[in-house]
């Protein structure tokens, strides 16, 4: 799956390129975050000041082939209003990481 990269930030995290940016929620509850990896197996969707992560990629930690309905994470933070490379980055290890403790909500 391709994802332009026109307005998107780019992040380095190991030897992999992720692309995030912000855009209003689709219910106008405020912002939300995208993160996705280029190849866009990872995608994450976090609405601002919320601590549940939305996974509609392919991989998420340990677990792989997830394509399908949206699947949806406590994250072991919120997100503050306003995100920084920092904040990024620590959202995408937790997301990548085996060892994650990955509690899925209904």
């Amino acid at each position: 799956m391709a994802i332009s990269e026109k307005g998107r930030r780019k992040i380095l995290v190991g030897e992999v390129t992720y692309l995030w940016w912000v855009e209003p929620w689709h219910d106008d509850a405020g912002d939300a975050l995208h993160v996705v990896s280029r190849d866009g197996q990872l995608h994450l969707l976090v609405g601002l000041g919320r601590a549940v992560v939305i996974s509609t990629g392919d991989r998420f930690g340990s677990r792989t082939g997830l394509r399908g309905p949206w699947r949806r994470f406590l994250a072991p933070f919120a997100l503050p209003a306003a995100v920084t490379p920092s904040v990024i980055r620590a959202l995408i290890e937790w997301a990548i990481s085996a060892e994650a403790n990955l509690t899925e909500i209904g």
